[in-house]
């Protein structure tokens, strides 16, 4: 039996009913049923207000993690540098799911810092398969094959997400540190 790829019109259909269904299993003081992240940018649809996740934290599994990341990430800007002391090129390296959230909200922001510049860069999940496109299942050789042979400046920044629970390893059993070695440029 095949079962289909989840595209833009089957993402946008089950959305409409999240308040269907949130209204069938309410949950208590917050809604038993949440979509994952992955759906609303499937969808091209606009994330739920932070508020609407209620009181359970699931940003560990993509549940509201773009929305929290995206106002943390507009409350800190506030406090960036208009300019650093000297030039600073970096690389920021994502799954192929956020890339154009951050191409758009997260890049012209950090490029107005003087002195700053970043350039993002798409990893494909070889690993796992292309359908998987979130960061945090990226594993350390599909970083390192394809950042091996781009410009990456002066460092490149990556989830911490692509790290196991205690922060030591990626899925593949690769450190930062290895992964650091092998681009000739920290991670």
């Amino acid at each position: 039996m095949d079962i289909p790829s989840v595209d833009k019109e089957y993402a946008r259909k089950l959305l409409l009913k999240t308040e269907i269904l949130q209204n069938e299993f309410p949950g208590r003081g917050s809604p038993f049923v949440l979509f994952s992240d992955e759906w609303y940018i499937l969808a091209d649809e606009p994330f739920p207000s932070l508020s609407e996740y209620g009181e359970v934290d699931l940003t560990g599994n993509g549940v509201g993690l773009v929305s929290h990341f995206l106002s943390q990430f507009e409350a800190e800007s506030t406090n960036f540098p208009l300019e650093l002391p000297k030039e600073r090129n970096i690389t920021i390296a994502t799954g192929m799911l956020i890339h154009d959230i951050f191409q758009d909200k997260v890049i012209p922001v950090l490029n107005q810092i003087k002195n700053m510049n970043v350039s993002l860069i798409p990893i494909k999940n070889n690993f796992f398969g292309n359908s998987v496109t979130v960061t945090g299942l990226l594993t350390g050789k599909d970083i390192i094959t394809q950042l091996r042979s781009q410009s990456l400046g002066d460092e490149v920044w990556i989830s911490h997400r692509i790290l196991n629970e205690d922060g030591s390893k990626t899925l593949d059993d690769m450190t930062l540190e290895d992964i650091s070695r092998s681009l000739d440029c920290p991670v």
